[in-house]
Parts: C-alpha cells; structure tokens; sequence
C-alpha cells in the first residue's frame, strides 16, 4: 500500500497580523530566492511551492510557512479539485444563510499604478477639485 503524498498550496493569503511586504521579506529569506520570483508567488493563483511531500513534512512545511506570514494548503497529490483556504466565522457577526464560495485578495497596497495615479494629478479638468 503505498502512502499519500502531499503538495503544499499557496496563493497569496496571509496570516492575519502580517504585512505583504514583511511575508515577500520572509519568503525570499526561506527559499533564498529574488524579489521577482517571491513576487511571482503573490499572484493570487493556486502554485504548488513544494509536491511529492510525506504528510508530516508538509504539516511541518504548512507550520513555518505559518510562523512566517503565509497561510497555505495542503492537497493530497492526484486530488482534482483546486484547494481552498480554511474559513474561519468571526464570533461577532451572526452568520448567514447564505454560504459564499468569495474570498478576498490579500491588501497589497494602491490599486492605481503611479503612473495612473500622476495622470490624475495633471488632470485639471473642471468638473474635478
């Protein structure tokens, strides 16, 4: 009987309590690699960071990635569907009915680029304060 193996999924998420900039900082420290791959890591899509990983390693593997920021997933390996993040319901709010499949994108920042944003500024229009 052979053993399960494990990938170890992450899209982006980040433990609350972490800032992007600290976790890319982290990441790239763990895996000692550059800024453009670690940012590569951030894109919001499923990217298996380890594969072929017996359960314990990749529970060990889930936990520092953890300590350090990133909230990531285990996939028992030939399992077809796309891995979702665990839902915790905040205490506070009564919960409803009506069960999402919506999780929201970590905060990384400005939504305009700087160059969008400088357009804006020049813009005197009169119709805009």
């Amino acid at each position: 009987m052979s053993q399960t193996t494990y990938s170890l999924i992450f899209r982006g998420d980040l433990v609350p309590g972490f800032t992007a900039a600290d976790v890319k900082a982290n990441l790239a420290r763990l895996f000692k690699a550059g800024p453009d791959t670690v940012d590569k890591l951030f894109s919001g899509r499923p990217l298996a960071i380890k594969k072929g990983l017996a359960q314990a390693q990749a529970e060990q593997l889930q936990a520092t990635l953890a300590k350090m920021g990133a909230q990531a997933v285990l996939k028992p390996e030939g399992e077809a569907t796309a891995p979702q993040p665990e839902r915790r319901e905040v205490a506070a709010q009564p919960q409803s009915t009506v069960q999402s499949d919506w999780s929201l994108a970590p905060m990384e920042g400005n939504l305009v680029k700087e160059h969008e944003r400088e357009k804006k500024q020049r813009c005197r229009c009169p119709w805009t304060t």
